[in-house]
């Protein structure tokens, strides 16, 4: 073990005990905010595939234990995900949910990400809501942390680095300021965790859709208005498929968004404009060629996310269309 490892490692070991000896497990956000604080160092560790295997292994250990209420995830599996830097900590919604949280070891970011769940929440259909740009589009990765906190979510999955962050594929001797690195060493999408099927982000997607072949994925983003006709929206909704390729309860679900928020600029992809479709979004291709889920993808602009982070009244009536469609997802028929 290196002196690196080793510090990283106790550094976690104090933190836990820290919280456990507090008597009480850390809240939701103060976890998520921990995760996302920035540095500039950061450098996005692509993972190989014997590190996502044994990632997708202990998720499934940890999804089919937390089958029975009451789970408690065991040591044995804790100490396998510290191998991989992360960590498992217990947490509560404040509806009282239990959570089981993994996240990287505090003080050592690698794009690892950030995951909750809520495992007793309606296994049926469940729903997940991910930021895969959580730090990169300004405020996503918080107002979707706000929508898990006061909706039925079965998990929150989140970015902990930007998306052009450097990545260990470019050139170690490179500084980081380089503005035109070859395409070789540039590894300038390594970290857009939308288009990086090799992260342990997809791959606890992947395992999700396996235990759960119903799952409805709600990806948010944030896109920038300008001159352009085709962004002149405060939301754009998609679900990942060419509208011809979309069946009727994906359509639905789509326009409930402008069925809850008639007063909002709101656009459906393939109707109302042809950009931020998601058309090679990884997990989107992976719901619908490997299970039964649903893939729903929503941009934000600039402007409608700081007023969601700056008005109550427009975050909770965003919050509640969430749940809105939620709601519609649960009583399609199959």
């Amino acid at each position: 073990m290196t002196v690196s490892r080793f510090i990283a490692l106790a550094v976690a070991a104090i933190l836990i005990l820290a919280w456990a000896s507090a008597g009480a497990a850390p809240k939701p956000g103060k976890l998520y905010r921990l995760a996302r604080k920035y540095s500039h160092n950061d450098r996005y560790k692509i993972p190989d595939n014997p590190e996502l295997e044994t990632f997708k292994s202990c998720c499934r250990e940890i999804l089919a234990g937390a089958a029975d209420d009451g789970y408690l995830v065991p040591q044995s599996l804790k100490d396998k995900f510290l191998a991989l830097n992360f960590v498992v900590s217990s947490s509560r919604n404040p509806d009282k949910t239990p959570l089981i949280v993994i996240h990287e070891i505090p003080g050592k970011r690698f794009g690892g990400g950030i995951y909750f769940l809520a495992p007793s929440r309606n296994r049926e259909r469940p729903v997940l809501l991910q930021t895969p740009h959580g730090r990169s589009d300004a405020f996503t990765g918080l107002l979707t942390m706000n929508a898990f906190t006061t909706g039925e979510y079965m998990g929150l999955f989140s970015s902990t680095m930007r998306r052009d962050a450097p990545s260990d594929a470019m050139d170690e001797t490179m500084p980081v300021e380089v503005s035109s690195p070859t395409p070789e060493t540039s590894g300038e999408d390594d970290a857009d965790l939308t288009h990086q099927s090799s992260s342990y982000f997809q791959a606890f997607t992947e395992v999700m859709t396996e235990f759960y072949p119903g799952l409805m994925v709600v990806q948010i983003h944030g896109f920038v208005r300008n001159e352009d006709p085709e962004r002149q929206y405060e939301m754009i909704v998609s679900a990942g498929l060419p509208p011809a390729e979309q069946p009727e309860k994906l359509r639905r679900l789509q326009h409930i968004f402008k069925t809850c928020l008639p007063d909002r600029r709101i656009a459906v992809f393939g109707q109302d404009t042809s950009v931020l479709g998601a058309l090679t979004n990884v997990q989107a291709d992976h719901i619908y060629n490997r299970s039964g889920g649903v893939f729903i993808h929503l941009e934000l602009s600039d402007d409608y996310r700081k007023e969601l982070m700056e008005k109550k009244d427009s975050a909770d009536r965003f919050f509640k269309c969430l749940k809105a469609l939620k709601v519609m997802y649960e009583h399609l028929e199959k």
